[in-house]
């Protein structure tokens, strides 16, 4: 019902008639709409009355002017359903925290809301994914958008003449009204604010070498330990941050504390207190390494380095990409010539040059050590290959090498792929471009600044979507809005069709970016 009254309706069914106890004093002079969208339906066939609504004043007059607009995800940009639309008479910024509105109603499932039967004067202009029924912006969790300025519903009337051929073949002039309700076609992106606290969601002990300390969200400052039953030697561990700086593992040098059952550690790191601000707080925390199963009798021991790879055995590598090596703890000392690479033809092995360097990303996470190890080398297009790592190729910093490892794998053929060339014009400021598939994994970013060409080579033959990010503050990311800072969130923006990338095939395509 809109305007919203602080009770709710009661309904009730009497043969043909549906009987409503408003159990609310109305406003003077008022325009009510009851909304029943689909809710009403004849009893043998179901058929709904669809989008019925019902109108009364409580004046001598109809207010009928209106406000016209969609949601959108502010991230997706996706219609938005079901979110409530709000329009305030009282302007102060604190309403939709304290207030019921004076008009509300629901977005359709493409989005769209119609805001009708308004009594003249000024608004704002709120939208909300209500969690709690409430009528307000009373949770963090809660979706909301905002219009930056206020709104003045108004309509125009205004003559419109055509000009039609009659049967006679002369021209006839027609004159008729046209009438014009604005606003209209207002967009709204729906966003939840950054109000989640940081703090400490887990911790875990999975090895004696191996401390995990799992945040909720990235972490701003690096967190500190202290050892509290035990005196460890002078650096006796060091850090590894996952990519989104979410989780920090401690890796312990030192092989007298890695043996103790259960380590007492202080952390201090930063968490959102009380007030909503971060500050510096103090954890004691107390770390017993997990217990492994029990092996069957016909089970083997597990190898012990761990070794996970990017391409199975018998499996397919792509042209473009190298063999990568991610081992289960740092790697202190690795031997080249334990290493072969072969290729094979009808049983024949033909020994191949290659060269191995650490993942730079992972080198900067880990400090002076490193897990991530690329092998590239000159890939020959459908070519079947063999990788053979023979024990003690790799060395742990704890003194664990490898097993025998041999993969047999496969170069994909190059008329497989397809390349895409994009042409980015209008960019004025930074933007992240991203390469998704039609699942929006993302595949590729990179941040442009100016008018610049990108080239995607090595294309799976499938559907792309193509996503930019308007990065105003210049950070890589995408960021929420807050609503009481009147900021809005990043713009983002889709490449208006799916790109289908065919097998030996160049597409050049175009964007400007609006």
């Amino acid at each position: 019902m809109s305007p919203p009254l602080k009770e709710k309706p009661e309904f009730k069914l009497k043969g043909k008639n549906l009987l409503i106890d408003l159990n609310n004093k109305l406003r003077d002079s008022a325009t009510y709409t009851l909304s029943f969208g689909d809710g009403i339906a004849d009893l043998n066939e179901n058929n709904p009355l669809k989008n019925y609504q019902f109108v009364f004043s409580t004046g001598n007059k109809l207010d009928s002017l209106s406000a016209t607009g969609s949601v959108l995800d502010a991230f997706s940009l996706q219609p938005a359903d079901g979110i409530q639309v709000f329009l305030y008479d009282n302007l102060k910024d604190s309403t939709p925290y304290n207030e019921i509105p004076a008009y509300a109603v629901k977005t359709e499932k493409t989005g769209i809301f119609s805001l009708n039967n308004l009594k003249a004067g000024t608004y704002r202009l709120f939208a909300l994914k209500d969690a709690n029924s409430n009528l307000k912006f009373d949770l963090a969790n809660e979706k909301i958008a905002f219009l930056d300025s206020l709104i003045t519903p108004s309509v125009q009337v205004s003559d419109k003449i055509d000009t039609l051929k009659t049967k006679e073949k002369k021209d006839s002039i027609v004159k008729h009204s046209v009438v014009v309700f604005s606003p209209k076609n207002i967009k709204l992106y729906l966003f939840e604010e950054d109000n989640q606290k940081q703090y400490l969601s887990n911790n875990d002990r999975p090895e004696k070498y191996k401390c995990a300390f799992i945040f909720n969200r990235p972490l701003v400052k690096d967190i500190e330990i202290y050892p509290l039953n035990f005196t460890p030697e002078k650096d006796w561990f060091f850090f590894e941050k996952s990519l989104k700086n979410d989780t920090v593992v401690c890796w312990i040098k030192d092989t007298v504390v890695a043996n103790k059952d259960t380590l007492k550690l202080q952390m201090k790191y930063l968490k959102t207190d009380s007030a909503g601000k971060l500050s510096l707080f103090s954890d004691t925390l107390k770390l017993k390494v997990k217990q492994r199963p029990a092996l069957a009798k016909n089970q083997k021991q597990p190898a012990k380095l761990p070794l996970k790879i990017n391409v199975s055995n018998n499996g397919i590598l792509d042209l473009n990409m190298p063999v990568i090596m991610e081992w289960g703890r740092p790697i202190g000392v690795s031997d080249t010539a334990l290493i072969r690479l072969f290729r094979v033809k009808d049983s024949t092995e033909t020994r191949q040059n290659y060269y191995i360097s650490e993942d730079t990303s992972a080198k900067k996470l880990i400090g002076e050590y490193c897990r991530k190890y690329l092998l590239n080398a000159k890939w020959d297009e459908g070519t079947s290959y063999r990788l053979k790592v023979f024990p003690g190729a790799w060395r742990d910093i704890y003194g664990f090498t490898n097993d025998t490892s041999i993969i047999n794998f496969k170069t994909q053929k190059k008329d497989y792929y397809g390349n895409m060339v994009f042409k980015f014009k209008n960019c004025n400021s930074p933007v992240i471009v991203q390469l998704m598939d039609i699942k929006e994994t993302i595949l590729n970013d990179k941040v442009i600044r100016k008018d610049q060409t990108l080239k995607y080579e090595y294309l799976k033959p499938q559907k792309y979507k193509l996503k930019v990010i308007f990065d105003k503050n210049d950070n890589g990311k995408w960021d929420t809005g807050k609503y009481l800072e009147k900021r809005q969130p990043e713009k983002a923006l889709y490449y208006q069709n799916e790109i289908n990338v065919r097998s030996n095939w160049d597409i050049e395509l175009e964007w400007k970016l609006e």
